[in-house]
């Protein structure tokens, strides 16, 4: 699963817009970063924005990480 997949998954029915809205971000960010021929990545500060948004973990989002196990 690619970036733009977790994204849009994670969104589920919410319209890109309405992601953007909820992360705080620019809706051609949230828009660029959904297209799988986007060129760089996204900052952390973006990845955290989106995950928090969408109540998912930031590593998942990022890298398709399932989170760790609490020790």
């Amino acid at each position: 699963m690619t970036l733009p997949d977790r994204i849009r998954a994670a969104a589920g029915r919410r319209s890109l817009a309405e992601v953007a809205r909820m992360a705080r971000l620019p809706r051609a960010t949230v828009h660029r970063l959904t297209q799988e021929e986007h060129k760089r990545g996204p900052s952390l500060d973006t990845i955290r924005q989106l995950a928090e948004a969408l109540g998912v973990d930031p590593g998942w989002l990022a890298y398709g990480r399932e989170p760790e196990p609490p020790r």
